[in-house]
């Protein structure tokens, strides 16, 4: 994870070994917390990946949640602040079905695991979208004839 200054000379913030996560995937958001969050494909031990957060000067790094496969596996999008402080995203694999999970975290931590897809979709494809109702959307790249589109 690197920042560039306005002058133009870059940072290393941090360095993915595995341990704490590899394969980034999706770019970070900047949380009503101050901190950054972000996805990896892969967590070291396994392939499911993690949910990591970064302090903004790189000082602090903290693996959030190691997906286990069961709740999920292999984040590919862009994770989402939702107006209620949660932050949201959806894996591409994992879960009941093996055909993605969608789930919240708080920026203190506690992971909830909200949804399996399967006979309705399969794995969620495309960034989350909170729209003025409050709900969030998304699509799917299988299930239905050519992917779903789900709220």
């Amino acid at each position: 994870m690197f920042r560039i200054t306005p002058q133009g000379t870059d940072q290393t913030l941090h360095t993915f070994n595995g341990v704490g996560g590899s394969g980034t995937f999706g770019g970070v958001i900047l949380s009503s917390d101050g901190n950054l969050y972000g996805v990896t494909r892969g967590n070291g031990a396994t392939d499911f990946g993690t949910v990591y957060r970064l302090s903004i000067d790189g000082a602090t790094f903290t693996t959030v949640h190691r997906f286990a496969g069961t709740d999920g596996s292999q984040v590919e999008r862009p994770l989402i602040q939702a107006r209620n402080g949660l932050i949201y995203g959806a894996t591409t694999f994992g879960g009941l079905f093996t055909a993605g999970t969608l789930f919240s975290i708080g920026t203190d931590g506690a992971f909830a695991h909200l949804h399996d897809f399967g006979p309705e979709g399969r794995e969620p494809f495309g960034r989350l979208v909170e729209f003025a109702d409050g709900l969030l959307y998304g699509t799917t790249r299988g299930g239905g004839t050519n992917g779903t589109i789900y709220r």
